[in-house]
């Protein structure tokens, strides 16, 4: 699976860009230990570029040129301006498909318009370990020895 990580502290906020799930859960964890109040458990999940929504407009592209051509053409060769387009076979409409795709991806790209949302997916969730508790100090002597009493 390709893409980037990213990490959540609360599985709503998704922050950060890794090359690895472990890397992005250590950069979690140290997130979640520098918390005030440190969450129980942190997530990790796949980053998923946005879709730029660059395919699928070939049948609308035909059906508009074909409306064009209809409404432009002069009564006298009205019907092959009906006719025009009206056999575009789905191969054909693939193809247009296909290079309307990269045209528009190439567009987006020059112009700095790709998508910059993403999704998230395969999130999992990792429990924060607890610190180990600091020992505490006594202000009592220790006690050193062990003996028996006589209790009334």
């Amino acid at each position: 699976m390709s893409g980037h990580y990213v990490y959540s502290l609360d599985r709503q906020t998704f922050l950060g860009q890794f090359a690895s799930r472990s890397d992005a859960l250590r950069a979690a964890l140290t997130a979640a230990k520098q918390q005030p109040e440190p969450p129980t458990e942190v997530y990790v999940a796949l980053k998923i570029p946005g879709n730029a929504q660059s395919t699928g407009h070939a049948e609308d592209v035909i059906r508009r040129m074909s409306d064009r051509a209809r409404a432009a053409s002069a009564q006298a060769s009205a019907d092959g301006a009906t006719r025009y387009l009206q056999n575009a076979n789905e191969q054909e409409e693939a193809d247009l498909d296909d290079m309307l795709a990269r045209t528009i991806n190439e567009w987006l790209i020059k112009h700095d318009r790709m998508p910059t949302f993403y999704n998230v997916e395969a999130i999992s969730e990792h429990p924060v370990p607890n610190p180990a508790p600091a020992p505490r100090r006594s202000e009592e002597k220790e006690v050193t020895e062990i003996g028996t009493a006589d209790f009334p």
